[in-house]
């Protein structure tokens, strides 16, 4: 039913007073926030204006009230009852000089004005990603022994066959090391996996994870918020296939997959097809190590 308002006297209150988005990759979407707005006065009001600071050039996305925008007028909201607003964002770092990205949500003006801080750290980061069909949009998949497979993905190309700390490698699908290649992953590497992705050591393909007690290695899912930290089964696995050999796992942390590491190959009875070394394996939904037929050697994991 219709009801009648006042003007805000900018009295409102809020579930919050700073929002804070964590931590998003470039041009990655972040999770969804919100923020509740309380009228706890005994009239109805309407807020003449809720907007962006930054306004339409603001990377954040507001929903006032199940409407989206950057700016909003003539807000109401009944007596002794509030309005969620909910937030998003996608920012390009490189259209950012700090990493640190903030804006204001702005309730009203003059001497109403009240307002809400916005707080997003956003991280650059190296993307690897299969390709698609310009005119079907379909995903490549990967070939594996000469057979199509149903797992979206591509083989790395020789200068993406090393990893560095310098940015976070954020892997989309399975990414494959080809055979008689290696993939060496350097101290203090951080690989984020999105859902349903991995790394594929292929037959004859060699995986050399070089993290120190200082700087370790970690794998782990590329959704960063707080919340997700401890959530199992955001990825696939590292997948050693039969054939793969002489590979080394030194001082890494992998977690929060579907199965940590799944190992195929045999190798050979003096050469483990894995040696693991001073690893922490944990929070995987299925297994954190799953061999099949093959040799692991493994200290302080």
């Amino acid at each position: 039913k219709d009801f009648n308002t006042i003007p805000s006297s900018g009295e409102l209150q809020f579930s919050k007073d700073t929002v804070f988005l964590d931590t998003v990759f470039t041009n990655i979407g972040s999770s969804t926030y919100n923020l509740k707005v309380y009228n706890r006065g005994n009239n109805a009001i309407t807020i003449p204006e809720i907007k962006l600071e930054n306004g339409i050039n603001s990377n954040y996305r507001l929903n006032v009230d199940g409407i989206p925008g950057k700016d909003f007028k003539n807000i109401d909201v009944l007596a002794k009852d509030s309005i969620y607003i909910f937030i998003e964002t996608t920012i390009d770092a490189n259209n950012t000089a700090n990493p640190l990205y903030t804006d204001k949500i702005l309730f009203d003006n003059g001497n109403n004005l009240q307002d809400v801080d916005l707080v997003t750290l956003v991280q650059d980061a190296n993307f690897i990603f299969p390709g698609k069909d310009a005119v079907t949009m379909k995903i490549d998949s990967l070939t594996l022994d000469g057979q199509p497979t149903t797992l979206k993905g591509r083989f790395l190309s020789d200068s993406e066959l090393t990893f560095t700390k310098t940015k976070p490698t954020v892997i989309y699908g399975f990414a494959a090391v080809p055979a008689n290649k290696t993939l060496t992953i350097e101290a203090g590497a951080r690989i984020h996996f999105h859902d349903n992705s991995g790394l594929i050591v292929d037959d004859k393909a060699t995986l050399k994870v070089n993290g120190t007690l200082t700087e370790k290695v970690i794998f782990e899912g590329d959704r960063l918020e707080h919340s997700f930290n401890e959530i199992a089964g955001q990825w696939g696995t590292i997948w050693m296939r039969a054939g793969s050999k002489d590979s080394e796992i030194n001082n890494a942390i992998i977690k929060n997959g579907i199965i940590g590491i799944l190992v195929d190959s045999i190798g050979t009875p003096t050469t483990p097809t894995l040696k693991l070394q001073n690893t922490e394996i944990y929070n995987h939904s299925n297994y954190g190590i799953l061999g099949r037929e093959t040799n692991i050697e493994a200290h302080n994991i």
